[in-house]
């Protein structure tokens, strides 16, 4: 849809970001505290790929998660897009196929960007991916979980439970998560 192309296009250049500059979106946010990774390491990976793919982070998310994206951005070497709470899904689309590679935890949106055709990166942690993952060919979309033996337990909702007691995600380290972005960035 050439509108919601041209409100990324506008949106992005008031950043400073070029129209033929790379840029890999993040998607941080999702429906449950026990999807989430932790936020330091979303700001050193969006740095490191920054820096060794030479492209612009953009941080997205609804109203809700601009919270959790401006603490991740504070965290960053660089600065950061913040997209979070000024995209409808035409213009989400518009800014996932726009870009290199898109990451962030087991949610719709990720669900989005592999639809445009963008290769992806998605944390799972209670969700089983055999029934959620992406759609696509698996060199192009990565799923990575943790090997913790609940897992997939499909609980999405531990109340006030302490995150300590859910590692699924935070077993997921850095490196893994640095490795298939750049394997995803470099598929066909």
């Amino acid at each position: 849809d050439p509108v919601s192309a041209g409100y990324v296009n506008g949106y992005l250049q008031e950043w400073g970001i070029a129209p033929d500059q790379p840029i890999i979106c993040i998607h941080p946010g999702t429906g449950t505290w026990v999807k989430h990774w932790q936020e330091d390491r979303w700001a050193d990976v969006a740095d490191t790929l920054a820096d060794q793919l030479g492209a612009e982070i953009v941080f997205t998310g609804g109203d809700h998660e601009l919270a959790l994206v401006r603490r991740i951005s504070s965290q960053m070497r660089r600065r950061a897009c913040i997209m979070a709470g000024d995209t409808r899904i035409g213009q989400l689309a518009a800014v996932f196929r726009r870009a290199r590679l898109v990451l962030g935890p087991d949610s719709g949106p990720l669900h989005l960007a592999a639809a445009v055709g963008t290769p992806t990166v998605s944390l799972f942690g209670p969700a089983d991916p055999a029934e959620f993952g992406p759609w696509g060919p698996p060199h192009k979309h990565f799923v990575l979980g943790s090997d913790i033996g609940c897992r997939p337990c499909r609980v999405l909702d531990w109340g006030t439970d302490s995150p300590e007691f859910h590692p699924c995600l935070r077993d997921i380290t850095f490196a893994r998560v640095l490795d298939a972005a750049r394997r995803a960035a470099a598929s066909p």
